[in-house]
């Protein structure tokens, strides 16, 4: 059948205003493609700055924590020789009509055998253990010098088995926990078999080998387990730890930037 001309203009005009909406529905979706292409290019802009600021607090945070650790360990070794000249005796015999220090001076003479040595002050110190709703009490003494109280320690330690009492180094906190905290998994196996243990400040050698107890305190995984005894500070060792710790952190955030960086560029690319 064929078309009139005047069928055909129709037809034509028709047609035509079927293309004009078509293409104005392709402009309004260009439209809306360029606008969300604009919005993830901010988006992804923001993400970049957002980024490179955590970076930036990150390496900061690492910073502050190694001069902590530093500042720590310093604090530890002066805390420390304030304490050269102290001793901690428990379970030690005592008569409730004597003051701390009289109590201290016959035990050290009569069941340690040490006579010419200086104690200068001493006191009772009560812990109460919540646990088992009691308390218990040790006394600490303070010697006139380092040398009186290795007098001391070295006789507590010479005597025989079953002696009543005992006699410890005082420590700092930090440094007594890290020897608590070591000797279910260290100390008390190596005596077992026989090693020589030996503690400085809160580095333990076993068999002149220093054993890395950072990596059970903190979970961190630092790749060395024990390294020789070395003739440098405590405080030095942990500032060497620190800044392993640091520098594995700060190369875990550059790959991570570095592959975000990669990811937004090959986006860009391909849009």
């Amino acid at each position: 059948m064929k078309m009139g001309k005047s069928e055909l203009e129709l037809l034509k005009i028709w047609m035509s205003e079927k293309f004009e909406k078509a293409e104005q529905a392709s402009t309004n979706q260009n439209k809306k493609m360029d606008s969300l292409i604009n919005k993830l290019d901010t988006y992804e802009t923001n993400l970049f700055d957002v980024i490179v600021v955590t970076s930036k607090l990150e390496s900061e945070n690492l910073k502050l924590r190694e001069e902590n650790t530093m500042m720590k360990a310093q604090i530890n070794q002066i805390d420390a020789r304030t304490r050269s000249s102290n001793l901690r005796f428990f379970n030690i015999p005592e008569d409730s009509t004597k003051t701390p220090i009289e109590n201290l001076r016959e035990y050290i003479k009569s069941d340690l055998k040490v006579n010419e040595v200086n104690l200068d002050s001493a006191r009772k110190i009560v812990t109460k253990v919540a646990s088992l709703s009691t308390k218990h009490s040790h006394i600490i003494g303070r010697f006139r010098s380092t040398h009186d109280a290795t007098i001391v320690r070295s006789a507590a330690f010479s005597r025989p088995k079953g002696s009543k009492g005992s006699v410890e180094e005082d420590l700092p906190q930090d440094w007594a926990q890290t020897r608590k905290d070591a000797y279910t998994t260290h100390v008390k196996p190596a005596k077992l078999q026989g090693k020589k243990i030996r503690w400085v400040g809160d580095n333990l050698y076993i068999n002149d080998q220093k054993i890395n107890l950072q990596k059970k305190r903190n979970d961190q995984g630092l790749d060395i387990d024990c390294e020789p005894s070395p003739g440098g500070s405590s405080s030095a060792v942990s500032r060497s730890s620190a800044t392993a710790l640091a520098d594995k952190q700060t190369d875990k955030t550059n790959k991570s930037v570095k592959s975000t960086l990669w990811s937004l560029t090959s986006r860009k690319k391909s849009s």
